[in-house]
């Protein structure tokens, strides 16, 4: 006759060691489990490191640029024409022709950027003042749509002249002492062929130096928003 309590405690022994196993099982299979998902993690983190570095190397990288139409040598002011330069005249001189700047846009990447709009703004800073207040947008505010293909290595320029005499105005004499800082700033849309959802917004920012009667690019702040890293 068999003894039902010995064999009921092989029973509990046997169940009670298959739920050792199965736990022992789980744990295993969770650990293996969270391995592979850290792995798939990592691999995933390396891919998208290595895919924003090939978009970053091929990519659109656009630079703005405010250049002077006139060039000065031996006292004299002249501008550009076909094949030479042609100089200025008294009247010419006297409505501010030669301070004229325009704003070129050069693609320094090695795909196309489609160009879509650009912003040019005015600020006269008071005396003492060096730095323009973040996000500033100026007066005499021009945002205009300038669609335009620009291919790797090439430039191009905006159609409309910027007229630094206009801007500075009625604050020309005390910028010609220094006492106001005529600063021009603004930025540029474009977007890059590796996404066409994100547009890229560049800025720029220049000072008038009535000495050198030009635009002189002037350094950006630290984490300015909008600005971009440019390639080496």
């Amino acid at each position: 006759m068999a003894n039902w309590p010995a064999v009921e405690a092989v029973g509990v022994c046997i169940a009670a060691l298959a739920a050792l196993i199965n736990a022992a099982f789980f744990v295993y299979y969770l650990r293996l489990t969270r391995g592979i998902h850290r792995a798939a993690v990592e691999q995933a983190r390396a891919s998208q490191k290595s895919t924003d570095a090939f978009v970053s190397s091929e990519r659109a990288w656009v630079i703005a640029e405010l250049v002077p139409i006139c060039t000065r040598f031996g006292g004299n002011w002249y501008r550009p024409v076909a094949g030479g330069h042609a100089a200025l005249s008294e009247e010419e001189i006297l409505d501010g022709y030669h301070l004229n700047h325009l704003l070129r846009l050069t693609n320094m990447g090695r795909t196309p950027a489609h160009i879509l709009s650009y912003e040019l703004g005015y600020s006269c800073l008071g005396e003492g003042v060096t730095s323009l207040p973040e996000d500033a947008v100026g007066t005499q505010v021009s945002q205009l749509p300038f669609d335009h293909v620009l291919g790797a290595g090439q430039s191009t320029e905006a159609p409309e002249q910027i007229h630094v005499d206009n801007y500075i105005g009625s604050s020309r004499e005390e910028i010609s002492r220094s006492k106001n800082t005529a600063v021009f700033h603004g930025w540029v849309k474009y977007l890059h062929v590796f996404s066409d959802r994100e547009i890229v917004q560049v800025p720029f920012r220049y000072v008038y130096r009535p000495s050198l009667f030009r635009l002189e690019k002037a350094p950006r702040p630290p984490g300015e928003k909008g600005t971009e890293k440019e390639p080496n």
